[in-house]
């Protein structure tokens, strides 16, 4: 909270209109719907949730005012922000229309009104130790459903036929036992032609000797995300199956090699990027080579070629390049990395050689 007022003043905003769930957890550690928090850039800020969240937002959150929601929240929150007087305020999240037009109304004559969420995205960026810590357990949590993965996938082969859902489902019910909070995305488990599509949908496609498939899933925990993706194989892998996998690994390997505080999100992109491109698929790998991660799966920064931001230690982000051939199939591979000034700190420890099934 320090840190996002210090930034308010150093922006010339007086207050801050805080809306989403994400933004608030951030700011104040409380997880729970249907608050609002008026931030000013000096003073104590007011948190206004309704009677289902009142008591808890009472016993737990600390050093705010915790005033209870009216039905119709539209003018509590404009009176509230009319009280920081001034020209320049911010808003972050979306804000219902009709609650919109209360806050207009009774906004201070010309007052102007910044994009907070650009404020919150840049800080919370830049992650603490304590968050590294979260992240990097519910990392290890996915590891552990890996290498479980493994040799629960031979034993259903084994048995007969196995569908990219049933996957999917086994995953989902993974998270949940290991005190996960679910996942942290819709698992994504390709197989075959499927495993071309970067987001592929898992369907009733039966998972066939001589195809790959492609695990990428994560779980929250504690609030906090994981991400990975790993391709296997069923049965002995071709020649042009290997050579695939063996590009996208090289690819990967130098971007990590080009992850350290101070350097450009985009050289660490172009790294993998010129790996692929000289094996001539630079043509087969369209998205960008990872994005932050933390409270939400995608966060800043974004390691694409466009982006402008340099990387900063304590960022935490994924690096995941990939390869795609419609008709033959796709690999990618995905790690979580801390940034340090050293490097990358490899928060993913599962094994990253090709796996037959």
């Amino acid at each position: 909270m320090r840190l996002f007022q210090r930034d308010l003043r150093r922006r010339g905003i007086r207050a801050a209109l805080i809306v989403s769930r994400v933004a608030t957890h951030w700011l104040t550690g409380f997880r729970g719907t249907a608050s609002f928090t008026v931030v000013p850039s000096r003073g104590e800020p007011t948190f206004l949730t309704d009677f289902r969240y009142i008591e808890t937002a009472r016993a737990s959150l600390a050093g705010m005012r915790i005033v209870e929601q009216a039905q119709g929240a539209g003018e509590q929150i404009a009176r509230l922000l009319a009280r920081h007087t001034g020209e320049r305020l911010a808003l972050e999240g979306c804000l219902p229309h009709d609650q919109w037009l209360w806050a207009r109304r009774l906004l201070p004559p010309g007052a102007r009104v910044a994009n907070a969420t650009l404020i919150l995205s840049a800080l919370r960026a830049v992650k603490s130790e304590p968050e590294i810590t979260a992240i990097r357990r519910a990392v290890r949590v996915g590891d552990a459903i890996f290498q479980d993965a493994i040799p629960w996938l031979r034993r259903r082969l084994r048995r007969g036929a196995l569908t990219e859902s049933e996957v999917a489902r086994w995953l989902r019910r993974e998270f949940e036992e290991r005190w996960g909070e679910g996942p942290s995305f819709p698992p994504i488990v390709a197989t075959g032609a499927n495993s071309a599509l970067p987001h592929a949908t898992p369907g009733n496609r039966p998972i066939r000797t001589g195809h790959f498939l492609l695990l990428d899933f994560g779980l929250v925990l504690s609030g906090h995300c994981s991400d990975m993706t790993r391709t296997l194989v069923i049965g002995k892998p071709s020649r042009r199956q290997r050579q695939t996998y063996e590009i996208v690994l090289e690819a990967q390997l130098a971007a990590l090699g080009a992850v350290r505080a101070g350097v450009r999100a985009r050289d660490v992109d172009g790294a993998a990027r010129e790996v692929i491109r000289r094996a001539g698929h630079g043509d087969r790998f369209g998205h960008g080579t990872g994005h932050g991660v933390g409270l939400e799966i995608h966060e800043a920064p974004r390691i694409a070629s466009t982006s402008k931001e340099r990387l900063q230690a304590g960022m935490v982000i994924t690096i995941e390049p990939g390869i795609y051939l419609p008709g033959f199939g796709g690999v990618r591979i995905e790690d979580m990395v801390v940034v340090r000034r050293g490097g990358a700190d490899i928060l993913t420890q599962s094994p990253k050689e090709l796996i037959s099934l």
